[in-house]
């Protein structure tokens, strides 16, 4: 008996999950809402965006030939320099006692260069002797092979001390750049990005590395912006475009600028295809964006004013053309110009008050797979920049 009645409610257990399921399943399924849109006319901006960071035109490393150490450093971070102010001080006692040193050698070397300068013409005038009197019987054939010998080896004796003195002169006017080099001055005008001495610091004369960094030098008249732009909107740019810029930094405003450079080549990153492009900044304020800030850059690709507008979901591709469905009258194929994330450019077709289905909408909360896709068919992959249909 108890077996009996434990398979009647199994049975009657199974007949309710079929009955909620099948009402789920209906529910689910709900028919789509129909929607509409009206042409209209307005006024179309198209803009490829993309984010990087401000710079100055070019840094300068500001590095030392001197080594000593540091008696002051007049600037700081933020100060503005012109061309020739002084920038850091040295002890010059090191590389004076090294000018010092060099002075000496450049002496000993052309000391060096005149005693065997004296040899070389004595010995030539004594051969000259010798052999007008060996042509009298004078002077034995021995005794002039002995003068040519020895004329021999002082011609190359004055050659190496030629090359001496050559180096010794190169050693004194390096030691001379040297201790001028204790007064560091500013190559050009501009503002001290980083100071990394203080008074004390010990510094150490450049190498082939050149050296230890005292100060980042940049003229920040002028200031750019590098992004990375992706290689399907890249041949929308061109230089002298419009850009507007924006920083986080400074949230509600927006600085002009404009398009000085393209790359002639790509460059792969992580198999994506990307150009550099670098806007300048050309209005007013553009000093409140200090350099290594992120900007967000919209370069202006195109315009149309007055032109007939439909939302972009409106206009579906239909064996490749352009359709949209007029309210009433079915599909119509229709000629397209600029679009970006929302509207598209209706160039013929249908005019401005003509009521179109704006496809694919469903109640709130039932998105489609296909809508949760995204992306229109033949109109999809263009972000958030917009760009030619």
């Amino acid at each position: 008996m108890k077996a009996r009645t434990s398979i009647l409610l199994l049975v009657v257990a199974a007949g309710g999950a079929g009955v909620w399921w099948w009402l789920s399943r209906g529910k689910t399924e709900a028919p789509p809402q129909r929607q509409y849109a009206e042409a209209k006319r307005g006024d179309l901006v198209v803009e490829v965006t993309a984010t990087g960071t401000v710079e100055p035109e070019f840094i300068v490393e500001i590095k030392s030939k001197a080594s000593g150490t540091v008696k002051s450093v007049p600037v700081d971070v933020g100060s503005h320099v012109e061309k020739g102010d002084l920038l850091v001080e040295i002890d010059p006692l090191m590389e004076s006692r090294k000018l010092t040193q060099a002075h000496a050698e450049l002496r000993m070397a052309q000391a060096q260069r005149g005693n065997v300068a004296s040899k070389l013409e004595y010995t030539r005038a004594k051969l000259a002797r010798d052999e007008a009197l060996q042509k009298k019987g004078l002077v034995a054939p021995d005794a002039l092979d002995e003068l040519r010998k020895e004329l021999a080896v002082l011609k190359g004796e004055i050659q190496v001390a030629e090359a001496q003195l050559l180096r010794a002169r190169a050693a004194h006017a390096e030691a001379k750049d040297r201790l001028a080099e204790t007064s560091i001055r500013a190559p050009i005008g501009g503002t001290v990005l980083e100071r990394n001495v203080n008074p004390g610091t010990v510094v150490t004369a450049g190498t082939n590395t050149g050296g230890q960094t005292l100060l980042m030098l940049a003229d920040l008249s002028r200031l750019f912006v590098k992004v990375k732009v992706d290689e399907a909107d890249v041949t929308k740019i061109a230089p002298e475009q419009r850009a507007r810029v924006t920083s986080d930094a400074l949230p509600g405003v927006v600085f002009l600028g404009k398009v000085v450079r393209v790359a002639p080549q790509g460059k792969v990153e992580s198999s994506v295809t990307t150009f550099e492009v670098i806007v300048e900044l050309t209005g007013k304020g553009r000093q409140r964006l200090k350099p290594m800030l992120t900007a967000n850059v919209y370069i202006k690709t195109g315009e149309a004013k007055g032109a007939v507008l439909l939302p972009r979901r409106a206009v579906q591709q239909r064996r490749g053309r352009a359709v949209v469905i007029i309210d009433g009258k079915g599909p119509r194929p229709v000629k397209i110009g600029l679009a970006d994330d929302q509207s598209v450019q209706i160039l013929s077709g249908i005019e401005p008050g003509t009521r179109v289905v704006v496809p694919g909408a469903r109640p709130a909360g039932k998105a489609t797979r296909q809508q949760t896709k995204g992306g229109l068919p033949g109109m999809g992959g263009m972000g958030r920049r917009g760009g030619h249909l």
